[in-house]
C-alpha cells in the first residue's frame, strides 16, 4: 500500500541528465534489441506518424527552425543504426549530419483538383513514410501540405526506434513551444532534458 511504502521511501539524489548536444555510441535497449532479433526484410519502414490540421497561417521558415530546435534538444531524432559482424549498434549522429533539408518538405496542393487531391496527399505521405533510414537517416521527416483553402497539414513521420507513443505528446508540445516562441522572435527555449 502506499502507507507501507511511505515508511520505507528516502530521499534520493536528483540526476541531472546532460542539456548540450548529446553524440556517439549508446547501447541498444532491450526493446532494440529485440527488433533487429526480428529480421525484418525492410527494417527501415518500421514507423509512427501524425498528420495535423494546422488551420491559421504556417510560416515553412519559422517551423524549420523550429524542427532544428527538436533535432538539437531530443538527440533520439538523430539515431544510425548499423549493423556489424557482432550485431546491431546504434550512435546518435552530430547534428550536421542531419541536413534540415533532407528531413523538411513543403508540398503545394493548392492547384491540386480538389477530387483527386487527398489521393495525392496521401500517396506524397506514404513516399515519405517509406523515405526514413535506420542506416544513414534520416529516422524522421516533417511535410507541410499547403492547400487551396489556405490550411495546411503537417505530417511527421518517425521511425519506431527514435519515437514512441509517449513521446509524441513531449514532441508536439516541444515544437508548438518553439514554432511559437521563434515566430515571436524569441529563441525557443524547452524543458530541461530528463534522464
Amino acid at each position: 500500500t502506499v502507507a507501507d511504502l511511505a515508511e520505507v521511501a528516502e530521499e534520493g539524489v536528483a540526476i541531472q541528465a546532460e542539456q548540450g548536444i548529446v553524440t556517439g555510441p549508446v547501447p541498444l535497449t532491450p526493446i532494440q534489441s529485440w527488433f533487429f532479433e526480428q529480421s525484418y526484410s525492410n527494417p527501415h519502414h518500421f514507423n509512427q506518424s501524425v498528420m495535423l490540421s494546422v488551420q491559421k497561417e504556417l510560416d515553412a521558415d519559422v517551423l524549420r527552425q523550429a524542427w532544428h530546435r527538436m533535432m538539437e534538444h531530443h538527440d533520439a531524432l538523430r539515431l544510425r543504426f548499423e549493423e556489424l559482424p557482432d550485431g546491431w549498434h546504434q550512435r546518435i549522429a552530430d547534428l550536421d549530419e542531419c541536413d534540415i533539408a533532407s528531413i523538411f518538405s513543403e508540398v503545394d496542393l493548392r492547384d491540386e483538383p480538389e477530387q483527386s487531391r487527398t489521393e495525392t496527399l496521401e500517396a506524397a505521405a506514404q513516399k515519405f513514410q517509406r523515405s526514413l533510414n535506420v542506416t544513414d537517416g534520416p529516422l524522421v521527416r516533417v511535410a507541410v501540405f499547403r492547400l487551396a483553402d489556405g490550411s495546411a497539414r503537417l505530417l511527421i513521420v518517425s521511425h519506431h526506434m527514435a519515437v514512441d507513443g509517449v513521446s509524441w505528446r513531449i514532441l508536439l508540445e516541444d515544437l508548438m513551444l518553439s514554432y511559437e516562441q521563434l515566430s515571436r522572435g524569441l529563441d525557443a527555449k524547452l524543458a530541461p532534458k530528463t534522464t
